[in-house]
């Protein structure tokens, strides 16, 4: 099963995530608060995107029963990648405002915090914070792949003739989540 954000990677506006992200922060700042944990936290959240999209096109013959033929092929590489590094969010019950609000883009069902901080590592998180050392967190990498090729021969002169080309575009979205967040010295 494909998760939301995997379906949505190559769509995500950087707004979009940092409204999850101060969201799920949110929620959960809501778990801490049952338990009476302190509510002065803070996530220190990692995330880089890579886009690399690749393209290749060419025009190659060959000639049955004689070992002749050829071809040439043209094709361009293209890499971006953005990064947010060590952006500090509040694990406190009020960010969950982010959650709902006219025009306010969220990723439905979140982008992982939620379930690292919460679902994975709460044991962790509760005794970094009771004991006001340490951190627990979670790395996450989803890549989205889409993929076409082909080719067209047709005979011709007694010689099998035709262009060919193919195409890749390869999304990968990395998050890693820290908390509470160490203070640097």
């Amino acid at each position: 099963m494909i998760s939301a954000v995997a379906a949505r990677a190559a769509e995500l506006s950087d707004a979009t995530i940092v409204h999850t992200i101060i969201c799920e922060a949110g929620q959960v700042g809501r778990e801490l608060a049952k338990l009476k944990l302190p509510l002065s936290s803070r996530v220190a959240v990692d995330w880089k995107e890579t886009e690399t999209t690749a393209a290749a096109g060419g025009l190659g013959a060959s000639v049955p029963l004689l070992p002749i033929g050829g071809s040439g092929d043209l094709s361009k590489e293209e890499l971006r990648v953005t990064s947010s590094d060590g952006l500090s969010f509040n694990l406190n019950p009020a960010s969950s405002s982010a959650c709902t609000g006219y025009q306010r883009e969220i990723v439905k069902g979140g982008i992982g915090l939620y379930d690292c901080l919460v679902g994975d590592k709460f044991t962790s998180l509760q005794v970094a914070l009771q004991e006001g050392d340490g951190s627990t967190g979670c790395r996450q990498t989803i890549t989205v792949v889409k993929k076409a090729g082909g080719n067209f021969r047709i005979k011709a002169f007694g010689a099998d003739i035709g262009p060919s080309g193919s195409y890749e575009s390869k999304h990968v979205i990395e998050f890693a989540f820290a908390a509470p967040k160490v203070k640097k010295n």
